[in-house]
């Protein structure tokens, strides 16, 4: 048996995590495609209210402020980008995500996909 890489911490406040994200098109794309994320709330606060940006390609950087989500402590919630984006454009897509969030943990805050 062996152990490795524990981490010993408090419980922090604020830590949301990107755990996952696609577009919401299937196969090819689409002219009108979207960026789904699934968040997980790992801290001890209740997230609401908080951005969430993306970059495509290296272009434009798109943010969203999530309204009226709530993310209660240990949970995880779905969130769908309003900004749509042409998906067949390039023949493969570069996706960063990253939560804008006065967090105390950032290595859990961003997440890349390609498509």
């Amino acid at each position: 048996m062996a152990i490795d890489n524990v981490y010993i911490f408090e419980e922090l406040d604020n830590d949301l995590a990107l755990v996952s994200a696609n577009n919401a098109t299937d196969g090819c794309g689409a002219d009108g495609d979207s960026i789904i994320v699934d968040i997980f709330n790992f801290g001890d606060a209740t997230a609401s209210g908080f951005d969430i940006t993306y970059q495509i390609n290296g272009g434009a950087v798109v943010t969203e402020n999530v309204g009226s989500l709530m993310i209660p402590t240990q949970t995880q919630a779905t969130y769908a980008f309003q900004q749509t984006f042409n998906s067949l454009a390039e023949a493969n897509n570069d996706i960063n995500v990253w939560i804008n969030l006065p967090d105390q943990l950032l290595a859990n805050d961003s997440i890349t996909f390609n498509f």
